[in-house]
């Protein structure tokens, strides 16, 4: 009896960790266009190493979803002292999903260089704070903020990325999200309830003056209602094939 338990205990832990995916999307998007320079004039990042954004990792269980973004911004963000306070300045910025994949239109594969957020690229979601509450919306391009700089900057002088997605594009509410920033990164999650999601879903995130894009595909797949049918029949199996063998 006690060798089934561990086979069930084994099975059971195996059926928990397949009902999740998870993926990192590493940041090597540029996007553009840059104000005051070119497309190409600062690589990655602008205001490097201050607005340095590394990493994006996605995680997907059933319909409840989880993306950490990571990097040196956050912590210089949260930090006045950095920078003569610059970060602190150009806050981050909400999540935008494409829920059918990802793919940029401008720029060779790659760094993307000169893409920008664009309505054909498919873009259909947004989590962002609507009247104090975070939420997943539909996405509603005509009422996007596009990255720039903050009021006590000057836009004719300061270098920056526009035409970028920043905040806003609230639709109609999908569910409930949340929000959480720290100097290890930050954090959104949300519940995609009955909408449809593939397993490969595109994902765009910067701060106000997009010195930093993280843009990119994730492929996080979780088991098939068949699949899972399986799994089921086989710990009923089990469960009886343990019985019988006890009775003996």
């Amino acid at each position: 009896m006690k060798k089934f338990c561990g086979v069930l205990v084994v099975t059971i832990l195996c059926f928990g960790f397949t009902s999740a995916g998870a993926d990192t999307i590493i940041d090597t998007y540029w996007g553009g266009t840059v104000q005051h320079a070119s497309s190409t004039a600062y690589g990655d990042v602008i205001g490097a190493p201050y607005f340095n954004v590394d990493s994006m990792t996605v995680t997907r269980s059933g319909n409840a979803w989880s993306v950490a973004i990571t990097g040196a911004y956050f912590g210089n963000y949260l930090n006045p002292a950095v920078d003569g306070g610059l970060p602190s300045r150009l806050g981050p910025g909400d999540l935008y999903i494409n829920s059918t994949g990802w793919s940029a239109t401008q720029g060779p594969a790659g760094h993307y260089e000169t893409d920008t957020f664009n309505p054909s690229e498919g873009w259909n979601y947004v989590v962002t704070n609507v009247d104090g509450n975070w939420g997943l919306y539909r996405l509603d391009y005509s009422t996007i903020v596009p990255t720039t700089v903050a009021p006590q900057l000057d836009p004719d002088r300061y270098v920056f990325r526009n035409t970028q997605a920043w905040r806003g594009g609230a639709d109609d509410y999908i569910g409930a999200a949340t929000y959480a920033v720290s100097s290890a990164g930050l954090i959104f999650t949300f519940n995609t309830g009955n909408e449809y999601f593939a397993d490969d879903v595109g994902f765009h995130w910067t701060m106000q003056c997009g010195n930093d894009v993280i843009e990119g595909k994730a492929h996080v797949s979780v088991p098939e209602s068949g699949t899972m049918i399986l799994l089921g029949t086989g710990l009923v199996g089990l469960a009886g094939y343990g019985r019988k063998r006890f009775r003996k």
